[in-house]
């Protein structure tokens, strides 16, 4: 069963030296930008620049699509306001990202709030680098990103323009 688990309120370079000494393969910070445009109460678009591509995602209540684009943010962002769409909230995150062995792992640094780490993979080897990284499997948490900023008394919904 693959797992996805964050170590919250992490030392990034602390973090960094413990993942190094485990011999996991690191790849530069990235800053991913985000637009997002609500539709109406239920439906919504996020235009995403995640390392190597732009990933248009698509949602409504029936259904949720996931598509690659062959363009670039800026790009594909005034193409979605030529087609009427104004973003309604952009958003900016530092992201650092690890192979160690079958495990990826994503250190995110957002505006407000404390940075924490996303390990996923095979369950049984999430729970095995918790432990060898120094912390207990049992204060990582299973969370999404809003009910993780709520824990901060932050609704990420209302963040309109979340910047370094």
């Amino acid at each position: 069963m693959i797992s996805e688990l964050k170590l919250l309120d992490i030392d990034v370079k602390e973090f960094d030296k413990r993942l190094r000494s485990l011999n996991a393969v690191a790849w530069p910070e990235k800053k991913l930008r985000r637009n997002l445009y609500s539709l109406d109460e239920h439906n919504w678009i996020k235009l995403q620049d995640e390392r190597r591509q732009v990933m248009l995602e698509i949602r409504n209540r029936k259904e949720h699509q996931v598509i690659k684009l062959d363009a670039n943010f800026e790009k594909a962002s005034v193409i979605l306001q030529d087609l009427g769409h104004t973003p309604t909230a952009y958003h900016e995150v530092k992201d650092s990202l690890y192979l160690a062995g079958d495990i990826m792992v994503n250190v995110m640094q957002w505006p407000k709030i404390p940075p924490y780490a996303e390990l996923s993979g095979p369950e049984a080897k999430v729970n095995k680098l918790i432990k060898r990284l120094g912390f207990s499997v049992s204060n990582a948490k299973k969370i999404g990103t809003k009910a993780l900023f709520r824990l901060y008394g932050i609704e990420l919904e209302k963040q309109k323009n979340l910047k370094f």
